[in-house]
């Protein structure tokens, strides 16, 4: 099972090279999400339509319940009915399924998630090399696309146990992350490595505590000392960031200008429907300055308006709370879970959806928002 789930995750990102038409890729997606759920019947029988936290917290199922019956009706009445009918039955079954994985995945054991770092970043790489020409790296999706998903194929490969295939990975992936240029995966994907390390610094013995105490302040002085500071900072503005680049930059009419008054167009879309919505995935309709709202948080206010967005706050705090706790516990699976929890709320500020089933990272993010607290965990340690 942890194979199949492994590969399962990664089928929302081999799609987007298989169907040739928008149509057909919504079709393609909806195919790559679901097909597990027969496996998983198979399985489980009918125990899986409700995945184990729905019974250890059924408050969230009458949260998760208020969300859909405030975003069903509303589809009748949108621009595009078929469309957001459609995206809101993905988001149905996509709950059901990241809900009963559960029933599967070992808290104490995260070897599904070791698996599908290997596997997605294999499948990054070799399609970079049969395929990358040089600019920004977007084989198999689009860059941002690439870069959202490398954000949790890099934090996973955290806790790959063979050491020479965990830095394998790690290299390999954020030299590709580089490539994409995602400025918001790149610092996303920095923010979910920083809060493992954090969790990770605290199982370390006493004498691995004080060298890295010891060392990065040396580090840090050396890198002073010598001016160092200033030129890698330049290189992070200018090569990383493109800060000053004439259609990236912040301060020209494509670049970061322009995101917010697409931000500002979005928000006016919610002050026209404020409470429920112009419908499920179809703010981008009502969007003229750029192809979306690029921004989740907004996106969702203005689809589903208040009544919609609070269930899914209420959900993703919970969430976000309840692995917090695990982390300090010391359970690996759950220390992933709140750093990728992490990074991904960051890149949302600048990306298209909160809530979405198209993207591995973010089926992620929402199988680990629905990770029960009951179970087997075992506190292992971290392989360094």
């Amino acid at each position: 099972m942890p194979y199949l789930i492994a590969i399962w995750l990664q089928g929302t990102l081999i799609v987007n090279n298989v169907a040739p038409t928008d149509s057909s890729k919504r079709i393609f997606l909806a195919v790559a999400l679901a097909w597990i759920f027969v496996i998983l019947f198979l399985k489980k029988g009918r125990k899986i339509i409700l995945g184990p936290v729905w019974y250890e917290r059924p408050y969230l199922l009458f949260t998760l319940l208020a969300f859909f019956s405030v975003t069903f009706p509303v589809a009748f009445y949108s621009i595009d009915p078929g469309v957001s009918l459609g995206h809101w039955a993905v988001t149905v079954v996509g709950f059901v399924i990241c809900a009963s994985l559960w029933y599967f995945l070992d808290s104490g054991n995260p070897i599904s998630l070791e698996i599908y770092a290997v596997l997605g970043i294999s499948l990054i790489v070799v399609a970079g090399i049969c395929g990358y020409s040089g600019g920004r790296f977007g084989i198999l999706a689009g860059p941002n696309a690439v870069g959202l998903v490398l954000l949790s194929l890099i934090t996973c490969s955290f806790v790959i146990h063979i050491k020479l295939l965990k830095y394998g990975c790690l290299l390999a992936g954020g030299f590709v992350l580089f490539l994409t240029n995602s400025r918001s995966s790149i610092i996303g994907t920095m923010i979910a490595a920083l809060v493992f390390g954090l969790f990770h610094s605290r199982q370390l013995g006493g004498r691995q505590r004080l060298l890295i105490f010891v060392v990065v302040p040396i580090m840090i002085a050396l890198l002073v000392y010598f001016d160092y500071v200033r030129v890698i900072a330049n290189y992070i503005v200018e090569e990383v960031m493109r800060m000053h680049d004439p259609t990236r930059g912040i301060g020209v009419y494509r670049g970061f200008i322009r995101r917010v008054m697409v931000w500002e167009e979005t928000v006016e879309v919610w002050l026209s429907h404020p409470f429920i919505g112009v419908g499920y995935r179809l703010h981008e309709h009502y969007v003229f300055l750029a192809s979306s709202a690029h921004n989740g948080y907004l996106a969702l206010l203005s689809e589903t308006g208040i009544f919609g967005v609070i269930p899914v706050v209420v959900l993703i705090m919970d969430g976000g709370y309840r692995l917090f706790r695990r982390s300090l516990e010391g359970v690996r699976i759950a220390q992933i879970g709140f750093a990728i929890f992490c990074g991904y709320l960051f890149v949302c500020f600048f990306e298209r959806f909160l809530v979405n089933f198209g993207n591995p990272t973010s089926i992620l993010f929402v199988i680990f928002l629905l990770m029960p607290t009951r179970g087997r965990c075992e506190k292992r340690k971290i392989s360094s």
